[in-house]
Order: structure tokens, then C-alpha cells, then sequence
């Protein structure tokens, strides 16, 4: 049986690659659960109604492919009006910013870089009892319209700005969710009718309907000696 509430944490992996000498970004946000559609997304909004992000995080592996060209690689996250359409000097002083260089193929060398974020410390106070915070089966959560909801980003650039620098990146994206309000679906098996009284067992044997281990009852003795004799006396006026 579900409970009402249920958190969970499900992923969804991509690759890109990146071929250029500009400041490539590759951005999604929080309310990408919705177009990404993870594993296990669908059908567990076949059984809960609603569902809110309470956090996310991010690994990025990233590969220069490049033989002469060095790459630096930003990774950094905000709120979605801030972070959409940065330049590399203004990425590179944003706040949550992590900045790595990658070296030429390196024989296959890869850089990890891991962004992570409790929602619950940024947002407001309980926003996940906000319904502009909630999405359902068919529609991601309004706040996602007025790009106010965090935004994560990644962009590659060539280390000496003017070369052509080529990466593969491999992102891993766990969204870390809450699903609630349980859906209303049919019973799959027709239940009984409820008794009108509890069942008990009882000994049905024909011959004695006395419970089995009760005692049976036994005829009363005498309680003096005179009592004895008067009834020796009526037994033989009975013969």
C-alpha cells in the first residue's frame, strides 16, 4: 500500500557535445521533471496526483576531445531569469559558480564536477504548500512560466578564447521529489460484504452441543448424614 506522502529521488541522464569556440551554455530548470520524464515519473503519477521538487543535483563528466585546445568548464545555478543568457565573464563571478579547466584529450581524462541544492534553503518559507510549486501528469508547475524557479547551467568555452574546443559532456540529473494526493482509481478486486456479526467458531457435534472443554454438570451430593439416609429411604420407595 502507498503512503500519502512519498519522496523520491529519480534520475535522468544526457549527453551533449560541444563544438566551438563561444560560450556554450546547456541550461534546463528545476520544472525540467516535466519534458525530461524520468523513469518512474509516469507511473507514479498514476498514482499521486501531484508531485513538487524539493531539490536537485547534478553531475557533470566531461571529456575533452580537443588535441591542441585546453577547455574551462562553469557549472553554476540561480534563478532562472539570472542565469539564462550570462556571458563567460559574467558566469564566471556568478555567485554559485565552480570554474575547472580541462586539458587537451589526456587520454581520456574525465572532469566531475557536481552541483547540488535543498530547495528548502533558497525558497521561500514551506513553498512546497504553494500550489504554484506543484505539477501534475499533464502540466509542470506554473511558477515555471514566470522563470522564477532555479536554473542550472553548464558552459564550456576554449581556455585561450579564440580556438575551436570540442567536449563531450555526460550530465546526470536527480530530480529529488515529492509525489502526494493520492489519485482515485477502481478497485481491482470486488471486496466482500462486510458481516453483519463477527464469526465464531463454535463445536458442532450432534450428539452434545456442550462446548468441548466445558465441564459437564454432575448431580448434587448430599450435604449431612440425614441427608444421605432420607434419600437411601426414597430410593427404596421407588423400587
Amino acid at each position: 500500500m502507498m503512503p500519502e506522502i512519498f519522496y523520491v529521488s529519480l534520475k535522468h541522464d544526457v549527453r551533449t557535445q560541444n563544438s566551438g569556440s563561444t560560450f556554450n551554455v546547456y541550461n534546463f530548470d528545476a520544472c525540467s521533471l516535466q519534458t525530461l520524464q524520468p523513469m518512474l515519473r509516469d507511473q507514479l503519477l498514476g498514482i499521486y496526483t501531484n508531485y513538487v521538487v524539493m531539490g536537485i543535483t547534478v553531475v557533470n563528466r566531461i571529456v575533452n576531445r580537443s588535441t591542441t585546445v585546453d577547455a574551462e568548464i562553469l557549472t553554476y545555478h540561480g534563478l532562472g531569469s539570472t542565469v539564462t543568457a550570462l556571458s563567460f565573464a559574467q558566469a564566471l563571478e556568478f555567485k554559485t559558480t565552480k570554474r575547472t579547466l580541462l586539458s587537451t584529450s589526456g587520454n581520456k581524462k574525465v572532469i566531475t564536477i557536481t552541483q547540488s541544492l535543498n530547495f528548502r534553503n533558497c525558497l521561500k518559507a514551506r513553498f512546497w504548500d504553494d500550489s504554484d510549486f506543484w505539477g501534475t501528469a499533464s502540466a509542470a508547475p506554473p511558477i515555471s512560466a514566470t522563470a522564477n524557479f532555479y536554473s542550472y547551467a553548464t558552459g564550456i568555452y576554449s581556455a585561450n578564447g579564440s580556438a575551436s574546443v570540442d567536449c563531450t559532456m555526460d550530465r546526470s540529473i536527480m530530480f529529488h521529489v515529492k509525489f502526494f494526493n493520492l489519485a482515485a482509481v477502481a478497485n481491482s478486486i470486488d471486496s466482500p460484504a462486510p458481516r453483519l456479526f463477527p464469526l465464531e467458531i463454535f463445536d458442532t457435534n450432534d450428539d452434545d452441543s456442550t462446548p468441548e472443554n466445558s465441564p459437564r454438570p454432575s448431580k448434587p451430593k448430599p450435604t449431612s448424614v440425614s441427608d444421605a439416609g432420607i434419600q437411601q429411604k426414597q430410593t427404596r420407595k421407588q423400587k
